[in-house]
């Protein structure tokens, strides 16, 4: 209610002075507003003959005028910033100010409209300009709608907090003059009471300005405007977030053996770390699945028909709109599906320039409208930006995955999985063989290392690192019921099915020829490999033995 009360009252002081500049309550999420002080009243020193010299018509009669009802008031200041508290804080803070060094500044784009200052000048005391030099500055800003691009820069220095427009330093060259010189001449026709607005984009980290002159207020919006301090719609734990990763996006394909800890790996270092939604590619996965497509919605039996985005464009969208958090789309099992068919004319915007932003541009029409939704933005082309990251696994050893092309790979960065063991894999162990009711036992790290040598070493099977056993293959509850809940048996699968399907010889013994003889001899805790194989693993033994009777 407050914002709409706000935007009401914007919107009528520029009607007054025959402006129109339609704001709409919905475009933003927050604001404040603050009556100046004198100490905010900024007023043209001697200093600034430099920059004055470089304006025609300087025309400036009493540069001392600080209030509009007292014309004697002197002693002002030549500075260019304004003193923020913590509400002002708050609306720009991406992170908590709290846990940043000092001294720091952040910076945001803002935009002034250039009617701002007619409203002003309509205002400003006969005393302070010569007629020349405000028909000056009304020719030389004379498209009341042109938008003013300035940036705001939040200060802190030892305790001091500023809020500076353009590091507006006179000197400074950084900043083009005639932004520099708006905001300037701006800050220059306010007065004591006057009101600074700043309303904040919606979804954005963008921000507009607004100077109110008090005397433009009528008494009802005086008592209006008296009641509102600041205005938030928006979810405050946004900006308190610990990981502030812009422009750090990029395309990762992490791969492995099955069982190393792919999943595990994304969730600890980009879930926990940013914004993200996680899907699974599988055979029947298609575009429309990923990027969205036109379904027909029916409402009082009437069908209509809308875009219902996908995955992918409701991430795209979240980062487009909200560029200081970090998101990421992951994707498992990547290789499932045909990847290049399911991203379609996305895969344009894998190639991604030095600021992590895709180089080349698509026009996806469906896309487009939906990312002009609800924003006060319009987007023509479509760009994935630095902050939105994909990740995505594959597993090369699988059954039925689809190979990807040359240059599908290419435009990804690879990080591999290597089969790593933990403490606890050298300690848990797992029950091997029985002879005459005496069990022996293997680690799990043992057993799993033997089995991965002997299938890379073998001659006819050469099995590659991608295709061996992760020590994650079964989680840790499930090697400790490997003989309870019969979990061997989908470590025996992956043998029997994957990796030893073309000559299972190679692996079990001969006279086991079907799977549910390997399970039946597993479960009785007999030999179930070949001969060299088992071999092998009877030399990781450990010492000790343990009666079956003993409850084993």
């Amino acid at each position: 209610m407050e914002m709409t009360k706000l935007i009401e009252i914007l919107n009528s002081v520029f009607e007054r002075e025959g402006q129109s500049i339609s704001l709409k309550p919905k475009d933003f999420e927050a604001g404040v507003i603050r009556k100046l002080p004198k100490a905010d009243i900024c007023r043209w020193k001697g200093t600034d003959t430099a920059l004055l010299s470089r304006v025609a018509n300087e025309g400036i009669l009493n540069k001392d005028i600080v209030d509009r009802d007292d014309l004697a008031v002197r002693n002002t200041n030549g500075q260019t910033h304004f003193a923020f508290n913590s509400t002002i804080e708050t609306m720009f803070s991406a992170i908590p100010f709290d846990q940043v060094f000092k001294p720091y500044s952040l910076c945001y784009p803002c935009t002034m409209l250039e009617g701002n200052l007619h409203v002003l000048l309509s205002y400003l005391p006969e005393e302070y300009y010569s007629r020349e030099r405000k028909n000056y500055l009304l020719s030389e800003y004379n498209h009341p709608e042109n938008r003013r691009q300035i940036e705001i820069a939040l200060k802190i220095e030892a305790q001091d907090r500023v809020m500076v427009a353009n590091k507006t330093s006179i000197t400074n060259s950084d900043i083009p003059l005639g932004e520099k010189l708006f905001f300037l001449e701006s800050r220059f026709l306010l007065f004591k009471d006057d009101y600074m607005v700043i309303l904040k984009l919606k979804s954005q980290m963008k921000y507009m300005m607004f100077f109110i002159p008090r005397p433009s207020l009528n008494e009802e919006e005086l008592e209006l405007i008296g009641d509102i301090k600041a205005i938030y719609t928006i979810n405050q734990q946004l900006y308190k977030i610990n990981h502030l990763q812009i422009n750090s996006g990029s395309n990762i394909l992490i791969f492995g053996a099955p069982g190393t800890g792919k999943s595990h790996y994304i969730k600890e270092k980009y879930e926990h770390s940013s914004e993200s939604i996680r899907i699974v590619f599988h055979e029947e996965y298609s575009y429309q699945d990923f990027v969205g497509c036109i379904k027909p919605i029916i409402t009082n039996d009437v069908p209509t028909y809308s875009f219902i985005p996908g995955p992918f464009t409701k991430i795209l969208k979240l980062a487009i709109e909200n560029k200081m958090i970090s998101y990421t789309l992951i994707i498992e099992e990547l290789n499932r599906a045909n990847a290049a068919s399911v991203f379609g004319d996305v895969f344009q915007l894998l190639d991604r320039d030095e600021n992590c932003i895709s180089e080349y541009s698509i026009g996806n029409e469906d896309i487009l409208n939906y990312l002009n939704e609800d924003t006060v933005n319009s987007y023509s082309e479509i760009r994935l930006p630095g902050n939105l990251s994909i990740v995505a696994t594959m597993n090369s050893a699988d059954q039925g995955v689809f190979p990807l092309d040359t240059a599908f790979k290419r435009r990804w960065n690879y990080e591999y999985m290597p089969i790593e063991f933990e403490e606890w894999h050298d300690y848990q162990t797992i029950p091997y063989i029985s002879v005459e009711k005496v069990v022996r036992y293997i680690s799990i790290k043992d057993y799993l290392e033997t089995i991965n040598t002997y299938l890379s070493a073998h001659e006819i099977l050469e099995i590659n690192e991608d295709r061996l056993i992760g020590p994650y293959y079964l989680k840790q509850n499930e090697w400790e019921a490997w003989q309870v809940d019969q979990s061997y048996k989908k470590l025996l699968a992956y043998l029997w099915d994957d990796v030893a399907r073309l000559d299972r010889g190679t692996v079990f013994k001969e006279e086991l020829i079907q799977f549910s003889h390997v399970c039946a001899a597993a479960e009785k805790k007999q030999q179930v490999f070949t001969d060299t194989l088992h071999v092998l693993l009877k030399g990781k033994l450990l010492p000790y033995e343990t009666s079956t009777e003993d409850g084993m």
